[in-house]
């Protein structure tokens, strides 16, 4: 006898979820960096983390869906970390670029 089992720990359609790569931490506080056409830098956006993958991390205050993040721990300003770990320097995906590529830092919607 045999049987199939799902177990499902969390779900959350309407999550926004960003990569690992895109979230730097100081102190108490997350932040991620945002790319606003008014501005040639970006903007350091507090926000409030959810639960979190392998790869990315759910936002739940702070961005919007479609907002552009900067991925990558080269960019991150004064002591700010990246919130998974280390890095020297640019990976493949630590670019701004449409939605749709392979390492998009486009804030998406978790997949239902």
């Amino acid at each position: 006898m045999s049987a199939n089992l799902s177990i499902i720990v969390y779900d959350n359609p309407k999550a926004l979820m960003v990569p690992l790569g895109g979230v730097s931490i100081r102190g108490s506080e997350t932040f991620v960096q945002v790319l606003k056409k008014s501005s040639l830098f970006p903007e350091v956006v507090e926000v409030t983390t959810g639960m979190t993958t392998l790869d990315s991390v759910e936002i739940l205050n702070g961005l919007e869906p479609g907002d552009q993040i900067v991925l990558g721990a080269h960019n991150l300003p004064g002591s700010m970390k990246p919130a998974g770990g280390g890095g020297n320097g640019p990976s493949p995906g630590d670019t701004p670029g449409p939605a749709g590529q392979n390492n998009d830092p486009q804030v998406t919607r978790d997949r239902p």
